[in-house]
Formats: C-alpha cells, structure tokens, sequence
C-alpha cells in the first residue's frame, strides 16, 4: 500500500529510490532452481568466435542460479542495489561453489557469475526468512544441487549422456521422481544440433516442490514446459 501510495503521489522517480533501498518490494510466486549441463554450456558458449571455457566438472550438473519468478514472466531483477554481491560471503564454501555452481565461460570470472546471480535473482528472494541473505541464498543452491542431483534423476529413467530422447520422455523421467512438472531448457547449435541445456525445478516460498506450470519457458505443448524446437534431443556425452 505504501509502495503504491509513493507511486500515486510522488512519481517514478521516488518510487524506485524505495526499490533501490528495499522498502518495496518486486512481487515474485515461486522459485525457479536452475541446473545446466556443463557440455552443453561449453558448446553454446563456444558457438561465439573467440570463446572458451574452462574445466569444469563433466560428471555434475552445476547450478546456474534461483530466480524468484512471477508467473507468466520473466523476472523480477535487480531487487536492491544496495545489497551487492560480497565475495567474502562465500569464502568458506568457495571449494563447494566452485565444483557444484561453477562459471564454464572463462572469459568471466567465477566470481562475476556468483555476483551476477545475486545482484540479480537474489536480492528478489531476501524477502522470506530461508534466502534473507547471500550466504543463505548460496547455500541452499548447493544444498537443491546434492539433493536434487539431475544425473541421478535422469538417470533412473534410462536416460544417460551420448543419447537423443523426446523431451516428452525426458519431461516424464524427471516427473517420475519428483513428482511435479519441470522446466526443460534446449539450445540448437550452428549444425542445428539441439541439446538438453537446462533443467528447471520449482519451489513455492516454503521451499516445497511445485509444479513449474505457469513459468515463462518457451512454447510448449500439452502438458510440456520448454523450448525446445525439437521433438528429439541430445543428451551430449560428458567432455
């Protein structure tokens, strides 16, 4: 009510000085636990001339962030710029981060990709008791990456690297598991080669699982939440 109050009488410009300090908050309904598979990030990123990556590790898929998300958008961002990035934060899981939530682009830093993630998605999240802090929001990715582990869920499906599957089985294995629909993120390469690249789970704020229906993915169909051009994918063979 505040926050809309400043917008009705004292302009933009004061309204998003309250954003800036926290004081209003951007509304979000879930969040979107992002996991990709590091192949496949070194291959998109490689489709860029002059790009390279770095080692990473090709038995994991590494988290890409948690994005406090509204429903039939993307975002919010960018919530509170007065609460940066501190690298000091994640000095004593710095070895975790670095194995389960790596940055494959060595032109950035591993750094830059932690910061990037918080000074985005989450200084959206601080508004519940379980993100209200860098350290809290770094730690529970680490803890969704261990319990959550992707080449585990895909895999007692049948599904495994160096193989193309529909994206509707893919979508099916993953349900199979966790019981609720997931988000499945492809990229096409130069060959029009399309990989499985992401795969999205979606919490309610308690942390509790939730179906992902209603995010912004892609054009899917039926019960499918992507974007992959592709009714067959390839799952890459671990580099």
């Amino acid at each position: 009510m505040f926050c809309n109050l400043a917008l009705t009488f004292t302009g933009v410009i004061f309204f998003a000085s309250l954003l800036n300090l926290g004081l209003c908050s951007k509304p979000w309904d879930l969040l979107i636990f992002s996991q990709n598979w590091p192949t496949s990030v070194c291959d998109k990123w490689m489709q860029g001339r002059g790009n390279s990556c770095r080692q990473y590790p090709n038995n994991i898929w590494t988290v890409h962030g948690i994005w406090p998300t509204k429903l039939g958008t993307v975002g919010p961002g960018y919530c509170d710029n007065n609460n940066p990035f501190d690298s000091n934060v994640v000095r004593s899981i710095e070895n975790e981060m670095d194995y389960y939530w790596t940055s494959i682009h060595i032109q950035g830093s591993k750094t830059g990709f932690w910061s990037h993630e918080w000074n985005k998605h989450g200084t959206c999240g601080t508004s519940i008791p379980q993100l209200s802090n860098q350290a809290k929001y770094f730690k529970q990715g680490l803890d969704w990456a261990k319990k959550y582990n992707m080449v585990a869920i895909l895999g007692a499906a049948g599904i495994v690297p160096g193989q193309e599957y529909t994206v509707q089985n893919i979508n099916n294995g993953i349900k199979q598991v966790i019981k609720k629909n997931p988000q499945i993120v492809c990229y096409t390469n130069s060959k029009r080669q399309t990989s499985l690249l992401e795969v999205r789970l979606c919490f309610d704020k308690s942390l509790s699982l939730v179906d992902c229906d209603g995010t912004a993915v892609g054009k899917g169909s039926g019960n499918l939440l992507t974007n992959c051009r592709s009714n067959r994918v390839l799952y890459p063979r671990a580099n």
